[in-house]
């Protein structure tokens, strides 16, 4: 705005030094010429105040424009992290552990059952792994609130492979082959399931 003001200025002197030369040439008074400057002068401040507005009103648009988009963003951001930092509720962190235990009885079938006993512990701990893993926390209930169904999906569509699980078979053998498993129930469970008393 300055840079088209200083050239106005310089136009207006340019042209003030014209007209001083054709009225000499002319042979017009000085009155005539203060008239005809003075004129002159006048019709470009006008044109140079209304530049100035518009291009005021225009700038005033575009700064209370940046200004709301400003606020918005600020606001938007705020409430995101709000939601973020505050954690799962109750019910979400219910949720979370009804999806966990749904999964594990899809995986492994009935809590009493002896399948159940034996592989739970380890399908647990993989599942708590891969979680903390993928997303950044201690424990499930940790979890970002704006992440919470994410984490859902997550638990839904886990899986063991069958390199896990046949590492979990292994250590189950060995356990036993140590005697290291810690519970008559647990140890009964493996008997029963790998078949060495009938059920």
């Amino acid at each position: 705005m300055s840079n088209e003001i200083v050239e106005i200025r310089n136009e207006v002197g340019n042209v003030k030094s014209m007209v001083n030369k054709l009225a000499q040439s002319m042979g017009l008074t000085n009155e005539v010429l203060t008239e005809l400057t003075s004129g002159l002068t006048e019709i470009v401040s006008n044109e140079v105040k209304g530049q100035i507005k518009e291009e005021m009103t225009t700038r005033t648009q575009e700064m209370k424009g940046e200004v709301l988009t400003t606020i918005g963003n600020t606001i938007t951001e705020t409430v995101n992290s709000a939601v973020a930092e505050r954690g799962l509720n109750r019910k979400e962190t219910s949720k979370l552990t009804k999806t966990r235990n749904k999964k594990m009885y899809q995986l492994l079938g009935d809590v009493n059952s002896d399948k159940y006993k034996l592989f739970a512990p380890f399908y647990f701990s993989q599942m708590g792994k891969e979680y903390r893993k993928q997303f950044n926390c201690d424990a499930y209930g940790d979890v970002n609130a704006n992440r919470f169904d994410e984490a859902i999906e997550f638990l839904n569509n886990f899986t063991i492979s069958q390199d896990y699980h046949e590492w979990c078979v292994s250590t189950l053998h060995k356990d036993y082959r140590n005697d290291e498993i810690e519970s008559n129930k647990k140890l009964n469970a493996y008997k029963r399931y790998f078949g060495l008393i009938a059920a």
